[in-house]
């Protein structure tokens, strides 16, 4: 079994981006906020017994994620999540025995 990848991604955008803007007030469990701005990302996978992978991401976009919050009176656990990524690969190999 073979499974061959080629992939090519680019990402000229001039302002990739994520913004939120949130008052929140009175929760009665927990609460989470979460922004994200991505200019390329791969993800492949196979159990293949042979998996060759070829990939080039070219990123000339500056990312930016942002986060502007208000909370109050959060009864239960709370988070804020930000992130801006250029590029991001992942590759999985699974065993076929």
């Amino acid at each position: 079994m073979l499974t061959a990848i080629n992939s090519k991604q680019v990402c000229k955008a001039s302002d990739p981006a994520a913004q939120i803007n949130a008052n929140v007030n009175c929760v009665i469990g927990d609460m989470a906020i979460q922004s994200l701005s991505m200019g390329n990302s791969f993800e492949a996978d196979s159990n293949a017994q042979n998996m060759p992978i070829k990939s080039m991401q070219i990123n000339s976009s500056i990312g930016a994620s942002t986060v502007k919050a208000n909370a109050f009176n959060i009864g239960g656990g709370m988070s804020m999540t930000s992130g801006a990524i250029g590029n991001k690969a992942q590759i999985l190999h699974y065993s076929t025995n």
